[in-house]
């Protein structure tokens, strides 16, 4: 079980690291609206976005598999899942919304 731990650790702050770069890229993209890298950085910043949907739905799957598929706990692990789950549903849709807008 604790290549899960160490799984589930990585999986769940990789995505958090990358709200920062995918919010700058898109920023600096819409700022330097003129110039002819701000495409770059709008895909830059898709490409952030989407791998931080793919990371959470790692994050998921190994706290699943650590939790012996329970979906809620009690305690403390209730209040972290009242967090979690909106959260990664907010990243899901967040991407589909993008993914939507480069068509």
């Amino acid at each position: 079980m604790g290549v899960w731990y160490n799984i589930h650790g990585g999986s769940t702050h990789f995505p958090i690291a990358l709200l920062f770069p995918s919010f700058f890229f898109d920023a600096a993209g819409f700022g330097l609206h003129r110039r002819t890298f701000s495409c770059d950085l709008h895909v830059a910043a898709f490409d952030a976005l989407l791998l931080r949907a793919l990371a959470s739905f790692v994050a998921v799957l190994s706290g699943l598999i650590i939790l012996g598929r329970q979906f809620s706990g009690g305690g403390n692990l209730a209040k972290h899942h009242l967090f979690v789950w909106p959260a990664f549903g907010f990243i899901i849709a967040l991407a589909v919304w993008r993914k939507s807008l480069n068509k």
